[in-house]
């Protein structure tokens, strides 16, 4: 944790010998983590740091550039092809499990906190919407003023913060999910 730039650059065995763990528990932690092995995480951490100078006004001007190099029919294709990828891996156990979970979450708690910043704001709007014509279960954060985590003062064991987010994660929105 005190040196990501270590996982990319070096051996899964130096990385254990460091961590003062056997090679095969940084295996066992990369599967823990649903990942197929170590490789995986080191890969991660490759694209990390490869995207770590690149902010969103870059990768919108790079998105532009091979938009004008591909054409748009690649792009789209290339796009299309990575959601087929995400939704591929909502088939997964692994992740049917969680969904499951979380649905069973959702279903029991008295209340639902609902959040979503920047593009996630409206899926959540919408989310909070159509739970309320069910009843008054669900509760937008979605305060003026930097209020938006007040009405968590209010809630209890038996309520859920169901937060939707894309990253890089909104600095805010690990705070509200800290402060829960």
């Amino acid at each position: 944790m005190e040196n990501p730039q270590d996982v990319a650059l070096l051996s899964m065995r130096d990385q254990a010998r460091n961590a003062g763990v056997q090679p095969a528990t940084m295996t066992r932690l990369a599967q823990f983590l649903g990942l197929a092995g170590y490789d995986e995480v080191r890969s991660l951490y490759h694209e990390a740091i490869r995207n770590s100078s690149t902010g969103f006004s870059e990768k919108a001007r790079q998105q532009i550039k091979d938009q004008a190099l591909e054409g748009d029919t690649a792009l789209a294709a290339r796009m299309f092809a990575r959601l087929a990828h995400q939704i591929d891996g909502l088939s997964h156990p692994e992740a049917l499990n969680a969904i499951t979970a979380t649905a069973n979450a959702l279903t029991d708690a008295r209340r639902i906190y609902c959040w979503g910043q920047r593009s996630c704001h409206p899926v959540m709007w919408h989310f909070n919407y159509m739970i309320s014509l069910l009843g008054e279960r669900t509760v937008l954060l979605d305060g003026a003023a930097g209020t938006n985590s007040d009405p968590l003062t209010w809630a209890k064991k038996e309520d859920v913060l169901f937060v939707l987010t894309i990253n890089p994660y909104a600095a805010i929105t690990l705070e509200i999910c800290h402060y829960a």
